[in-house]
């Protein structure tokens, strides 16, 4: 029977399922989804975005936390925790944002920028409250458990975290201290009590052995290897890949209890090396990296004057087209207000008085001597 406070590998996917199906919170699916491959307390679930996802050098997602958030909604300063996620599971965050993003679009009611970082929101495009997510939670748990069951497992949210702090330590067989810092907790012991684990439990005696590297290499090499320096400088490791291979075989080859038989333990190891070294001798140098982004800024560079001399060549052609347009017109004008000032002249007007209302009439500067000067000669020269 499963423990109280956890649940059965089914037990999660029946409740995905039946989130997906029933659920009026979209994101309730993939909030389950996220805490059992992170095991991130729901105060700081709420607050998560797309810039808490880090990849590192050799293609491994982590999900970065600097602050841990209290009950309280208070940002407190912790050690930083860096916790490894599946491509597939990142695929389907960035999935999900896109579509949930768009759909809001399409409502007429996009979100804000911060917002459409979020992982989770609610459906009103709202921060989610911890307590709003527990009280779902709760409902859906009514739906698949009976009560008395629920309340005698003690299933509730944080149920979820407990199931994960069981997978890594039983069916992963991380040692207990990894399991502790997963968590996010400060102390072995906390985790102890929060994972109800036997004082004479195996695993705690293995932890009490305080052997960082007991840990399978081809999950994670910088959670197995928290005190070892693995980093070299890029040139050092374009230079000599063969040692790099050599070194980590040294620190690592014999330390994955997780696999029995060293023949097949030590192919593994190879196996996953090889695809190292090949990931690193596919690695630019610092040269070309500068090179290729003063490349990358000179092509921006060279598209913007080409935008700029179109932009200015356009400029100087309308101004030309003005310029002949208004003689154009002004042409135009000239000849009606010749016209005018002639039937002005029949009809006994002076010369001042004429370009007055010539002026009036058209919203010109004629002097009185160039009516004068019209007047001379034919209305129609």
């Amino acid at each position: 029977m499963t423990s109280p406070g956890r649940f059965d590998p089914e037990e999660v996917i029946s409740l995905i399922k039946l989130a997906k199906n029933t659920s009026k919170a979209h994101y309730l699916p993939l909030a389950i989804e996220t805490v059992m491959n992170t095991g991130i307390p729901i105060v700081d679930l709420v607050h998560l975005t797309t810039e808490n996802i880090v990849q590192k050098p050799l293609g491994q997602f982590y999900i970065s936390l600097i602050f841990h958030t209290d009950l309280q909604g208070n940002n407190k300063i912790q050690p930083p925790l860096e916790i490894p996620v599946e491509d597939l599971f990142i695929k389907r965050i960035f999935s999900y944002i896109r579509k949930r993003n768009s759909e809001f679009k399409l409502k007429g009611k996009p979100l804000q920028e911060d917002l459409e970082k979020h992982f989770f929101l609610s459906n009103t495009g709202n921060v989610l409250d911890p307590n709003q997510i527990s009280h779902t939670f709760s409902s859906l748990l009514q739906k698949l458990f009976p009560p008395f069951e629920v309340q005698q497992r003690k299933l509730t949210w944080q149920s979820l975290r407990k199931t994960y702090g069981y997978y890594l330590l039983n069916v992963r067989n991380l040692p207990l201290h990894t399991v502790s810092r997963l968590l996010g907790h400060t102390s072995i012991s906390h985790t102890i009590q929060f994972l109800s684990l036997p004082e004479n439990d195996s695993l705690i005696s293995k932890t009490r052995q305080k052997d960082p590297r007991s840990i399978d290499l081809i999950e994670d090499l910088d959670i197995a290897f928290p005190n070892e320096n693995l980093e070299l400088e890029q040139e050092q490791i374009n230079s000599n890949i063969d040692e790099v291979v050599s070194r980590i075989l040294d620190l690592c080859g014999s330390n994955l209890f997780i696999i029995r038989d060293p023949a097949t333990r030590r192919e593994i190891i190879s196996n996953q090396l090889y695809l190292l070294k090949e990931k690193y001798s596919q690695l630019p140098t610092t040269r070309q990296l500068e090179l290729e982004r003063s490349l990358k800024f000179l092509k921006q560079r060279y598209k913007t004057l080409i935008m700029e001399i179109r932009a200015i060549n356009l400029s100087n052609e309308q101004q030309k087209y003005s310029k002949l347009f208004d003689r154009k017109v002004e042409k135009d004008i000239k000849k009606q207000a010749k016209d005018r000032s002639y039937e002005l002249r029949q009809q006994g007007f002076g010369y001042r008085k004429i370009a007055d209302l010539i002026n009036d009439e058209f919203n010109s500067w004629f002097h009185y001597t160039t009516i004068r000067y019209w007047l001379k000669k034919k209305p129609n020269q």
